[in-house]
């Protein structure tokens, strides 16, 4: 069975560079969810459980 990608959350409320960063780093193989600030995050996080 083939392995998932890493997983890696990027959190920044300035959209701009919260794009970028998650481009790079799914060009590095990672899977990448996004979040605009503490309390998106820890949704996001909430919700991988």
């Amino acid at each position: 069975m083939p392995r998932k990608p890493e997983r890696v959350l990027v959190v920044d409320d300035e959209d701009n560079l919260r794009r970028v960063l998650s481009r790079e780093i799914a060009a590095m193989g990672y899977a990448v969810g996004e979040a605009r600030d503490a309390d998106a995050a820890l949704v996001a996080l909430e919700g991988d459980e």
